[in-house]
């Protein structure tokens, strides 16, 4: 049985636990989270380097060659395209699209801050068209502590136990 096993089968049959029990379970699951989180991303980032120089040097034969793809027994690597793009002046293209009423220029969403904006102003009444589907979330903030030093620190998370927990 691993750890989260344990715990979860600790808090199946613990008693009930106070408020204050439950926010600091929720902060330090957050925080190991959180670090796992952090050690993943760096190792992302070493592999993402290696990709990058990986990626350099096949580019680098394949334009030495004259060539746009090498195939190989493991597969096939090719020269593709990736478009950006940005609005350079927002109302000369804005009028060009209304020029051509053409409103396939742009992608089908709702910019919720100013959706929140027009709420408010409109006595919470929606603009015709749309549904709003609201999600009531639970958030959690760790009180800030301050060190002798003045900085702020951040509680070590525990292993808990399973006979902690219960």
């Amino acid at each position: 049985m691993d750890e989260v096993q344990r715990n979860e089968a600790a808090l199946a049959h613990a008693t009930p636990i106070n408020d204050d029990k439950l926010v600091r379970v929720y902060l330090k699951i957050r925080a190991a989270r959180s670090k796992l989180s952090k050690e993943y991303d760096e190792a992302d980032d070493q592999l993402k380097k290696q990709l990058t120089v990986v990626s350099g040097e096949i580019m680098k034969r394949l334009i030495e060659r004259g060539a746009t793809q090498t195939k190989t027994p493991d597969g096939t690597a090719y020269f593709g395209e990736d478009m950006q793009v940005t609005i350079a002046d927002e109302e000369k293209f804005k009028s060009f699209v209304l020029e051509r009423k053409d409103l396939n220029w742009y992608q089908k969403r709702v910019k919720i801050e100013h959706l929140r904006e027009y709420m408010k102003a409109n006595k919470g009444q929606l603009p015709p068209g749309l549904n709003v589907f609201r999600e009531r979330t639970l958030l959690v903030r760790a009180p800030k502590r301050e060190s002798e030093a003045g900085t702020v620190e951040v509680e070590e998370f525990e292993q808990p136990n399973a006979a902690a927990a219960a």
